[in-house]
């Protein structure tokens, strides 16, 4: 397991820091990119890339005026020339981009006033959609934020915007008229601004890394990595948490042929379509450098009275486990279904760490009918969507 880093920064460095940051926008790490740094995508990002100062001032204009910039940005600085195309016009391809402050002090020394820490996390989600990529799938109850505590390998991902108080359920998605001709496939430019992360979300408040990427159902956004740092000296500054002693998951499967990967990353194999009285198998592959993995101590279950109990080379102390998640998002729901993972590893110091993994998803979630996303989260990487779609069993 890799020592945790001390995110303690001098006083001075801090305001040096944010003081430069003032008049530009430095992006938080990017770590998942979907496309390459040229892509349209790439250039929505950017916009939301605030610094730490203009995230936690932005007002209502503030925010006209981002959205403003991702307009341009779609519009590649200026109108589209060339004759116009025959035939139906066509919805545009939907973009959802995430910003957020690549670093906030959540720690200062008492009675400092040049330094405050900061107790919301502000983010911006936003991109291209359109009027029947809305009806398809309503970005109310289906845009989410994913999160992922870089320390401890928790994961949490909830609806991002719904609000908890709504005065009727609303109307599930595809509901109603299709939206079609130019008013259905006009583009539209989205943005969403969250003041507060925090009232949303259980957030571990102290140094160490955040990494936040949208989630709208078969649709995801950049990664950003959000550093939380101390500006207390390092004797006084709270460490970053380690993760806790796990057992490795017990509901595992053999896997016949695991998906192939080439260099670091993740891969995940998922049936496109499976009769639901049938195994679903799910399988992936995981390969990460140590940096950007989350390891934890493994535990081990108490032996089972009556049985010889284990030599101690067959459960050596040193001994770790990857922590990934798997995420099956079903159109609408409240929640999607969360698979934590600790897959066994290779001991060793050096080198990526490399795990694979297969699972019968039906074992573990009764009912599933319909279709899918699965998402393979490990760190700050993601793998998918990949679309499953569950049939009704053959004897109905």
């Amino acid at each position: 397991m890799r020592a945790p880093p001390r995110l303690v920064l001098p006083l001075a460095v801090l305001l040096a820091a944010l003081g430069s940051l003032a008049g530009r926008a430095p992006a938080g790490e990017e770590l998942s990119p979907l496309t390459d740094p040229s892509s349209t995508l790439a250039a929505l990002a950017s916009k939301l890339a605030l610094s730490e100062p203009d995230f936690y001032d932005l007002s209502e204009a503030g925010v006209e005026r981002v959205q403003d910039e991702l307009s341009e940005a779609l519009r590649g600085g200026g109108k589209k020339k060339g004759p116009p195309s025959s035939g139906p016009r066509q919805p545009p391809p939907t973009l959802l981009a995430l910003g957020a402050p690549a670093r906030v002090i959540v720690e200062a020394p008492e009675g400092e006033e040049e330094v405050e820490p900061r107790e919301e996390l502000p983010l911006l989600l936003g991109g291209q959609t359109s009027a029947h990529r809305c009806w398809e799938v309503d970005p109310k109850q289906n845009e989410r934020i994913l999160v992922v505590d870089l320390e401890t390998g928790q994961v949490q991902t909830k609806r991002a915007f719904l609000t908890t108080k709504r005065v009727r359920v609303p109307d599930p998605s595809r509901s109603g008229e299709e939206p079609a001709g130019i008013s259905g496939a006009a583009a539209r430019i989205a943005l969403r601004h969250v003041t507060d992360l925090r009232k949303r979300y259980d957030l571990r408040w102290g140094p160490g890394r955040l990494a936040f990427t949208g989630l709208d159902y078969d649709l995801r956004s950049n990664t950003v990595v959000v550093t939380l740092v101390s500006a207390k000296p390092e004797a006084e500054a709270s460490p970053p948490p380690t993760p806790a002693a796990r057992i490795a998951s017990g509901f595992l499967v053999e896997e016949r042929q695991p998906p192939a990967l080439e260099g670091e990353g993740l891969a995940l194999a998922c049936p496109a379509e499976v009769p639901g009285d049938e195994p679903i198998e799910l399988a992936g592959r995981l390969r990460l450098s140590r940096e950007d993995a989350i390891l934890a101590p493994r535990a081990w279950p108490r032996p089972v009275i009556g049985e010889p109990a284990p030599m101690p080379e067959e459960r050596p102390e040193d001994a770790q486990v990857l922590l990934a998640t798997l995420l099956v998002v079903g159109l609408d729901a409240d929640a999607p279904l969360q698979i934590d993972l600790a897959l066994p590893v290779a001991p060793g110091a050096e080198g990526p760490v490399e795990a694979a993994f297969a699972l019968d998803l039906g074992s573990r979630a009764k009912g599933l009918r319909g279709t899918y996303q699965v998402y393979l989260v490990a760190g700050a990487r993601i793998e998918g969507p990949r679309a499953l779609r569950v049939l009704p069993p053959q004897d109905e």
